[in-house]
């Protein structure tokens, strides 16, 4: 079964949720544009932009399956920083 993803937009007491399930952004990306071009809606394309950006973001994230060789994968320097090697453990 595929990932359920939800997007929301407040504009001011409005609210604009949008569910749809991974592999169907490019129609949630569409519907973003036709409310952006319709004019009997406040929604603006800005919001479809910004909205978009999310879209995508959660498609890079069901779409990342990490490291191809975890034993490969050093995240120590990635995640300490350069500083890392100035705090060493005793032994």
């Amino acid at each position: 079964m595929d990932s359920v993803n939800v997007i929301l937009l407040t504009k001011g007491k409005e609210k604009w949720f949008f569910v749809y399930e991974d592999g169907l952004e490019a129609d949630v990306l569409r519907l973003l544009g036709r409310y952006a071009s319709n004019p009997d809606l406040d929604f603006t394309w800005y919001d479809a932009a910004a909205l978009s950006l999310k879209v995508r973001a959660n498609e890079d994230l069901a779409n990342d399956t990490g490291p191809d060789d975890i034993s490969t994968f050093d995240a120590g320097p990635a995640v300490l920083g350069p500083q890392a090697s100035r705090f060493r453990l005793p032994g």
